[in-house]
């Protein structure tokens, strides 16, 4: 039996223990952590998850916690992390973002907006909660919506636009539209000629002064504007168009895009000779050391120069720029996220320039100039040609390519000269700037690509000086130009390539370089699009088959695998595709050379050609998770209708969106500090109703809110709707002084002391004063670091015990004691002694020799003067035998309540503290006496028996309020003749007399808006029995006055009736709010009522809505919905109201913080 019971035993135990360890394993807090690029605390969609962020969890405990579990995200699916070992109760989570790296980096990378929504990078929680997320985002990525976000696009027009009356500078050069724009039907927004601007491809968009700037492109049939090839032009968009300022030239400042104003003249023979097929032009002059080319090879010449024409339908020769484009003029610009750089890639010089502008919000000139040379690489049988520049995370991209100009070649999958590059350059703002010796990204294009038409090439060719190959290639001969570099809202690279045949050729223009042969082309391009995807290590890798690892080590593959179009391999087995098939259609391979990302949207926009119908430009929306078309998100803005249009020949520019600053936002959470550590602990809650005021540097008020329940508040630039916790739409300014300001205290909580512990994010940044001076960063930049702890200092009193006085025969001792158990650690009994002047205890007091009876207020102090318990204590009373009545005179002075000069047992026992005089028939007093705490008195030097004494209650010791009674039976008059012995000389004063019909006041409760004739408070007669049935009736106050009210009490010394607003629905609140005590005079004569006291003045009595966002401005009688008061009634506002016997205090209780508050009748705080 023992065996086989502790056997029995052993397994139930062991059993149990396998339980508590299985639910301890499960207890796991978890969540995920994103990128908010809307700031609206919601992932959506498109929003990736962010790896590498660190996720701390920490336990109740003293100090800052233990920590309990650790973890870092990761993983391509939410929630992507998940800390265990914390149990189920209270827990802080920490978020820790990298101070440097690829997927995360706080130069970058803060705490997105909404915080009130998703919390900050500190969250309070439970051990076993599954939904604790964190938004981070980028300012310079913000974009709230679609909405007011345009796109600005270069357009191309056949020949010269800059003569006046010129019908191709007439045309539309440059357009700006709503991203949102789609079909065929709707035009630009805005539209400007070419008349200075001419052909332009770069465009960038300053956010910071709302301009936009274009530089100059050099593209066959097409003229340049007023500043030549290295033109850069300054856009500010009106309603309809751009005003023009010609904002830099390159060449005159010495920093030539083409030839030496000292070069050979142009033209052919001079600068050029052309051969007898009039495929080849061959450059003249001297050596240029800038290129090691003849100079001739630089000389662009002006717009006649080059016999273009003014009409739009007019062909061309143009026979140098056949060659030039894509190497001189100017390629990609871009501008720096602070809007003070320009990186421009000067096609001549093969040099990356940085422009610095005199001033990012107002730009009107360049103050500096800097040129930076790519790392060296070698190409064979080619050159390096740059192009593409991008700014990206304080880094700059510039993509190239190895041409194969000088007789190269390429072999589908074989031997190659052609390869593509992306180059980085480091610290692109400061004095340090340098490129990285080795590109992020190099790769053969050497894969097959999707046919430009029907069965035209399907791959790169090199590059070409030759017009006249054969037909059906000079139709379509693909040629790289790697035009744009941007990247998807995870990181990854994309690429974006222009076929340098679209800027060679035309539509319905010169196939061949001078006019013995007039032969006409219709070019179709043949561009690319490409991804590398991203590792949190700064990997790049080139997509492969329709496929790219990135972030979170997440694999994509798109329905472009196998398709034979894209890298891979096209030897069996079939490997190759590609990742956007978005840029197919009519053609496979679309793409004219630029695109601009939406961030948040997964999806970046394009120019393409034949976005809806044949010999049309325009753009297209892509997906950059799935590769394919934005449904319905083509958007055509030319066609063969539009005469001098570039067909499918590489017809539009670059592309750019404009963009705004992202928002400001500070604030927290304000907490109780139950241990007083100053540290935001696990379990210690926030603090509801605390108002926090947002002040100028000057202290000057801007806006004000009160902490919700959870303790928090914001103040955001953002656009949103305001809640009490929350102000939105405030003009918050970057790199500005600010004050918080926060009350000392708060009922029973007290500020706590600042700068505690190791850490800004978790301790309390209140001064003394309550006030928290901070300063903005810059615009975008997120503070929820703002926090501010209160602590309970009120003292806890755990037990009090008293010893009852004792008796000298008949009479009491003042030997009472009264003993108190309490947290606090000095006392003083009154109210009015300050903390350095109380009586130090530890744990216990006793109060010694007091009178029995009487009411005593201790003062139990904590730490400091402002932080105290009042503890008010009735002594036991103690009754002693009464004396016998011999010699002696005595009575009671008793309170006759109901005036009828008899002592009842209903009446109290009496007054303490009268004086009464004993006089004999010759006027001596011969004795005196003062009620004890019974109203009880005796006089025991009296002459002998039937003696006549004169007794007199002296009226100057009576309360201010109590008058002698009627004169019945034992109330007499304060001035008695009696004979001794006596033991009943007796007086009645009166208090709350009632008369015999007293008036009643109550207050009324009227539907509807307030009106100078609703009955807000009336009066009528006590004995009133029907309606109608006593003329004493009285309206006192309407409810225009004092709106609606619930407790009233009345001051009899001073005839005045006390009423405190109430939230009733469906009726008007008074003018003076929730926290609101009126007072009335009941006996004037009109009617009457303003205001006495306001409790939001102290502390807040809770957020209400005016009547009319309440809906109660209705008529009288009238319904209305008043949905707001429905869940707020008893929550918010004031509850009942008492008066003080003595009349010196009002009572009431605030609902909102449920407090019971006392406020003097006098001089009202």
């Amino acid at each position: 039996m023992k065996i086989a019971f502790t056997s029995h035993r052993f397994k139930v135990l062991l059993f149990f223990g396998l339980i508590v360890s299985c639910f301890q394993g499960f207890a796991q807090v978890r969540g995920t952590v994103f990128r908010d690029f809307n700031g609206n605390g919601t992932r959506d969609t498109n929003e990736p998850l962010v790896p590498g962020v660190v996720v701390n969890v920490y336990n109740t405990s003293s100090g800052s916690g233990v920590l309990c579990g650790t973890a870092t995200t990761s993983g391509s699916t939410a929630p992507n992390y998940s800390v265990a070992g914390c149990s189920t109760g209270d827990v802080r989570v920490e978020f820790v973002l990298a101070n440097s790296g690829i997927c995360v980096d706080t130069t970058f990378d803060h705490p997105a907006l909404g915080g009130s929504g998703y919390g900050s990078s500190i969250q309070f929680a439970k051990g076993n909660s599954t939904n604790v997320n964190f938004a981070i985002y980028d300012p310079n990525d913000y974009y709230a919506s679609t909405a007011g976000v345009n796109v600005y696009v270069p357009c191309y027009l056949n020949g010269d636009p800059l003569p006046t009356g010129s019908a191709s500078g007439a045309s539309d050069w440059f357009v700006g539209f709503p991203y949102t724009n789609s079909g065929s039907a709707t035009a630009p927004t805005r539209k400007l000629n070419g008349a200075i601007i001419g052909s332009t491809w770069g465009v960038a968009y300053s956010k910071q002064s709302g301009k936009i700037f274009t530089a100059a492109f050099l593209k066959r049939h097409i003229g340049l504007g007023k500043l030549g090839s290295g033109g850069i032009y300054m856009l500010t968009p009106t309603a309809t168009s751009f005003t023009v300022n010609e904002f830099y030239d390159m060449d005159a400042n010495g920093h030539r895009t083409r030839a030496a104003s000292t070069a050979v003249a142009y033209g052919a023979g001079s600068s050029f000779t052309i051969n007898a097929a009039g495929t080849t032009a061959t450059f003249l002059g001297a050596t240029d050391a800038l290129t090691n080319q003849p100079e001739g090879f630089g000389v662009v010449g002006s717009n006649s120069d080059r016999v273009l024409p003014t009409t739009l339908n007019t062909p061309s020769y143009d026979p140098a720029a056949f060659d030039q484009t894509g190497k001189l003029g100017l390629g990609d610009i871009e501008i720096s996220e602070d809007g003070r750089f320009l990186f421009v890639m000067n096609l001549y010089s093969r040099l990356l320039f940085r422009l610095e502008l005199d001033d990012p919000a107002n730009p009107t000139s360049v103050v500096d100039v800097k040129s930076y040379a790519l790392p060296a690489t070698t190409c064979t049988n080619g050159s390096l040609r740059p192009f593409a520049v991008t700014f990206h995370r304080d880094k700059v991209y510039v993509g190239a390519v190895c041409s194969g100009e000088n007789g190269g070649s390429n072999t589908i999958n074989g031997a190659t000269d052609l390869y593509a590059y992306v180059f980085r350059l480091d610290n692109p703002t400061l004095g340090t700037a340098a490129f990285a010796a080795t590109p992020v990204l190099s790769s053969p294009l050497n894969y097959r690509k999707g046919y430009a038409d029907g069965g035209l090439s399907n791959q790169w060719h090199p590059w070409t000086n030759v017009a006249g190959y054969n037909p059906v290639d000079t139709r379509s001969r693909p040629s790289p130009i790697l035009s744009n570099i941007d990247f998807s809202d995870r990181g990854d690279l994309m690429l974006n390539f222009m076929d340098r045949h679209g800027n060679q050729f035309g539509f319905l223009n010169r196939r061949f370089l001078q006019s013995n042969d007039a032969t006409l082309i219709d070019a179709t391009i043949g561009g690319e699009l490409l991804i590398a995807g991203i590792d949190c290590n700064g990997t790049y890798t080139l997509e492969s088959n329709a496929r790219i690892t990135t972030l979170n080590g997440e694999v994509i593959t798109t329905s472009g695998a196998n398709n034979l179009q894209g890298p891979g391999s096209s030897t069996a087995p079939v490997t190759s595709g590609e990742f956007f098939t978005g840029d197919n259609g009519i053609h496979a391979e679309a793409s004219m050379g630029a695109f601009a990302t939406f961030p948040g949207l997964g999806e970046f926009i394009t120019t393409i050609m034949d976005p809806i119908v044949v010999w049309s430009g325009g753009t297209r929306r892509i997906s950059t998770t799935a590769g394919s078309k934005i449904t319905s998100s083509d958007y055509q803005l030319y066609d063969s209708g539009n005469t001098g249009t570039s067909g499918k020949a590489n017809g539009l520019g670059d592309i750019e969106l404009s963009a705004g600053f992202a928002p400001i936002e500070i604030g927290n959470r304000v907490w109780d500090d139950k241990d007083g550590d100053g540290i935001q602990d696990a379990g210690e809650p926030g603090l509801a109703g605390i108002k926090v005021i947002l002040c100028t540097s000057a202290g000057a008020k801007i806006d004000s809110v009160v902490t919700d329940s959870n303790g928090t508040y914001y103040f955001s630039s953002a656009t949103g709707t305001n809640s009490t916790s929350v102000k939105y739409g405030l003009g918050l300014q970057p790199n500005t002084n600010y004050l918080l300001k926060f009350p000392t205290s708060s009922g029973v909580f007290f500020l706590i002391s600042k700068d505690q512990g190791s850490s800004d994010l978790i301790d309390s940044d209140a001064q003394t004063d309550g006030q928290v001076p901070f300063k903005t960063g810059d615009l975008g930049i997120v503070n929820h670091s703002f926090d501010v702890g209160y602590q309970s200092c009120v003292p806890i009193i755990s037990n009090i015990a008293q010893t009852t006085a004792t008796c000298n025969g008949t009479v009491v001792n003042n030997n009472a004691s009264v003993t108190i158990t309490s947290s606090g650690d000095k006392y003083a009994i009154g109210t009015s002694t300050l903390y350095a002047a109380a009586t130090t205890f530890t744990g216990t007091l006793t109060a010694n020799n007091l009178t029995a009876g009487k009411f005593l207020t201790f003062r139990i102090f904590n730490g400091a003067d402002a932080c105290y318990r009042d503890t008010t204590i009735l002594v036991n009373q103690k009754l002693c035998p009464a004396p016998p009545c011999t010699n002696t005179i005595g009575g009671t002075v008793f309170n006759d309540f109901n005036n009828n000069g008899v002592f009842n047992t209903t009446d109290s026992l009496g007054f303490a503290g009268i004086k009464v005089y004993a006089f004999n028939c010759a006027g001596v007093k011969i004795d005196s006496a003062t009620t004890d705490y019974r109203g009880r008195y005796t006089l025991t030097h009296v002459t002998a028996a039937n003696d006549t004494v004169r007794i007199e209650f002296v009226r100057a010791t009576f309360p201010t309020w109590a008058k002698p009674t009627y004169n019945g039976v034992d109330g007499r008059t304060d001035v008695q003749f009696v004979i001794a012995p006596n033991c009943t000389v007796d007086l009645g004063l009166t208090t709350d007399y009632c008369q015999t019909n007293p008036f009643v006041m109550v207050p009324c409760h009227v539907n509807g808006a307030a009106t100078a004739t609703g009955d807000a408070l009336i009066r009528f007669s006590y004995d009133v029995t029907s309606a109608g049935a006593n003329a004493n009736k009285k309206q006192l106050s309407n409810t225009n006055q004092i709106g609606t009210t619930w407790g009233i009490a009345y001051q009899k010394s001073t005839s005045r009736l006390f009423a405190a607003a109430f939230l009733k629905r469906h009726s008007a609140m008074g003018p003076n709010g929730g926290g609101a005590i009126y007072q009335i005079n009941p006996d004037a004569t009109g009617l009457n009522g303003t205001l006495f006291f306001d409790m939001n003045t102290v502390e807040s009595t809770g957020s209400i809505a005016d009547n009319a966002t309440r809906g109660v401005n209705t008529a009288a009688g009238s319904p209305n919905t008043d949905a707001t008061a429905f869940a707020q009634i008893g929550k918010v506002s004031l509850g009942d109201i008492d008066i003080t016997e003595d009349e010196e205090f009002l009572y009431t209780i605030n609902l909102a913080t449920k407090k019971l508050y006392r406020v003097p009748t006098t001089n009202p705080t």
